[in-house]
């Protein structure tokens, strides 16, 4: 998110969407957010996630077609947190500024807590790998609402579509590796069995666990795009500064295997879908890179964010694989 658009977020408005969903104006807590401002509150004794979001970033049409899709998940027993309602009925609440439109809404909590990458249990990821499949299994039958606009697919979003603009003219050898890479992927077929609406951000930043049980959280950046882009999106982090302790191949190598062990139990998945992992996981590279060009001052990032640029352009310059594993051998 911008500085200028963060800063639109003032108390006011915070307190007047709080209130709008009944929420306990007293105890909203900021939390981290990079493409919305979120909030812990308390509605009705219970705790709740209050999201704005500025209309540069989605428009309220959007937010109302991820809150269906979440909602239907959830009807169906899935593990995410539920959407509620204001006090006028609504999911989502509007507040015009001078230039800007602001969408808020409230979800539950989810039960349990965030996991760091060292207290994961082999387990946990296997269960990881059944809520993707379990999600991709039901989205194969999902249909958008009518009269609203149907979540974007991957290659229309606007990191995507608008990355030149947001990139340097010291980054064009990096901008002609992404059109190379968006023509490559948007060749690839997107039939009934490989594509659909997926989370598109299932790391374990998004979830929390209630002991092995995960909920999933954050649709924000909800798209239609390959399947095999959840689980590939979720090994990239995954592997993220991944310490040296670690035996950085074959711990890919095993949590692959257990995302997939726990991914077909719900939902079958062609094995030559693996061979696309690296174009996806390159993919995501240059899109974190775009998105921290577009969302950071580049002369004071922050910590997170200069480790991950720290040598990013020239690998990217040079196509390196962000992951050199045999991925057919993990199915």
């Amino acid at each position: 998110m911008k500085p200028d658009d963060r800063a639109l977020f003032t108390e006011t408005i915070v307190r007047d969407a709080a209130t709008r969903f009944g929420l306990d104006t007293d105890g909203i807590t900021p939390l981290d957010g990079f493409e919305n401002f979120v909030c812990e509150g308390v509605c009705n004794g219970k705790p709740v996630i209050l999201r704005l979001t500025h209309s540069s970033h989605r428009t309220a049409d959007q937010i109302t077609a991820e809150l269906d899709w979440v909602d239907y998940l959830a009807s169906h027993r899935i593990s995410v947190c539920v959407p509620l309602r204001s006090h006028n009925d609504r999911l989502v609440e509007t507040t015009d500024t001078d230039d800007a439109t602001i969408s808020a809404v409230v979800f539950e909590k989810a039960p349990g807590r965030m996991v760091r990458r060292d207290d994961q249990t082999q387990t946990m990821t296997i269960n990881r790998g059944r809520l993707l499949g379990r999600i991709h299994a039901l989205t194969k039958a999902y249909t958008p609402p009518q009269g609203h606009s149907p979540r974007p697919h991957w290659h229309e979003n606007s990191d995507i579509v608008d990355f030149r603009d947001m990139l340097k003219p010291s980054d064009a050898i990096v901008a002609d590796q992404a059109d190379e890479l968006i023509a490559r992927l948007k060749s690839l077929p997107d039939d009934h069995d490989s594509y659909g609406l997926i989370h598109t951000d299932a790391h374990t930043g998004n979830m929390f666990f209630d002991g092995d049980r995960p909920t999933l959280f954050d649709f924000d950046d909800s798209t239609y795009d390959f399947f095999i882009s959840d689980i590939a999106i979720a090994l990239f982090y995954a592997i993220l500064f991944l310490p040296k302790e670690h035996d950085y191949e074959e711990y890919a190598r095993q949590f692959l295997r257990d995302m997939l062990t726990g991914y077909r139990q719900e939902n079958s998945i062609d094995p030559s879908w693996l061979e696309i992992i690296p174009a996806i996981l390159k993919r995501r590279e240059i899109i974190l890179y775009v998105a921290i060009h577009r969302g950071f001052d580049l002369n004071d990032p922050g910590e997170w964010a200069t480790r991950y640029l720290a040598g990013r352009r020239e690998r990217i310059e040079k196509d390196a694989p962000v992951l050199e594993i045999d991925f057919a051998a993990c199915a």
